[in-house]
C-alpha cells in the first residue's frame, strides 16, 4: 500500500493506476488525510460450460494415488443451483481435476453443475505445483505427467477461469483471521479465506477444518 496526496495523484495518475491494475493498493490523501482508494477492477468470470468439463475429463492424466470411483461427469442437480456467486477453487480440489486421484470424482461432479465461473489465485496456482513437485519426489506421477498436468493447467486456466493476485490487503486480512486462535485456521488457509471475502466468491474445498473455520467467519461454501 502506498499514499499519495491529490496533487501527486493528478501528475501520476497514469503510473498509479498501473501499480493498482498490478494490486497494489493506492490511497489518496487530502491534507493528510485518507480520502479515497485506487485499485484494480477483478474480471468477470464466465459460466463453465459443458465443453469445458469435457475437455478437464478428456486431459486428466492417471497417477498412482488410489481412487474412490472411475471419474464421471455428473449432469448438473437443479436442487444444488450455485446461484450467481463466482467459485474460488482450494488447491485441493484443483489437483485431482487435472491428476486422477480419490478426490477427481467430487471434484469432477461439482464442475458438472456449471459454475457461474472459477477463480483461481496465484497462492492456489502455486499450491498446486507444490503438490505435483511432491509427487514427483514421492514416485506418484512421472515428470513426464507433471509437466502434462501442468501443461493441461495452464491451457485451461486461460480460457476458462479468472486469476487473481494476492494483496498486501489480503494478507492483512488473514493475519486478524489468524487472530481468532479458536478457529485453528492455518496461514494459507487464512489467506485463501481472505481472499474468498474480498472478492464475494463462494469458496471449494474438500479440507474440513478450512471449511468450518471459512464458515464461522461468514464464508459462502459451495456444496462439493
Amino acid at each position: 500500500m502506498s499514499k499519495h496526496s491529490i496533487a501527486e495523484t493528478k501528475n501520476k495518475l497514469t503510473q498509479l493506476i498501473a501499480r493498482a491494475e498490478k494490486g497494489e493498493e493506492i490511497i489518496v490523501a487530502r491534507h493528510g488525510r485518507d480520502v479515497a482508494k485506487i485499485s484494480a477492477l477483478e474480471p468477470i468470470p464466465k459460466r463453465i460450460t459443458q465443453e469445458a468439463v469435457d475437455w478437464l475429463a478428456a486431459h486428466l492424466i492417471g497417477g498412482d494415488a488410489p481412487q474412490e470411483d472411475a471419474v464421471t461427469v455428473r449432469a448438473p442437480d437443479a436442487r444444488r443451483g450455485l446461484g450467481a456467486l463466482s467459485a474460488y477453487l482450494d488447491a485441493n480440489v484443483i489437483i485431482p481435476l487435472f491428476i486422477e486421484d480419490v478426490f477427481s470424482s467430487r471434484a469432477f461432479a461439482f464442475m458438472a453443475r456449471k459454475p457461474a465461473g472459477i477463480v483461481l489465485s496465484d497462492l492456489a496456482s502455486a499450491e498446486f505445483l507444490s503438490v505435483l513437485g511432491v509427487r514427483c519426489r514421492a514416485k506418484a506421477v512421472t515428470v513426464s505427467q507433471a509437466n502434462g498436468a501442468l501443461a493441461n493447467f495452464d491451457a485451461w486456466t486461460a480460457a476458462n477461469a479468472v486469476t487473481v493476485e494476492t494483496t498486501s490487503a489480503d494478507i492483512r486480512a488473514a493475519e486478524a483471521v489468524l487472530r481468532r486462535f479458536d478457529l485453528t485456521l492455518r496461514t494459507p488457509d487464512a489467506i485463501h479465506v481472505a481472499l474468498v471475502k474480498r472478492l464475494n466468491a463462494e469458496l471449494v474445498t474438500l479440507d474440513e477444518r478450512m471449511a468450518i473455520g471459512a464458515r464461522a467467519l461468514g464464508v459462502s461454501l459451495a456444496a462439493i
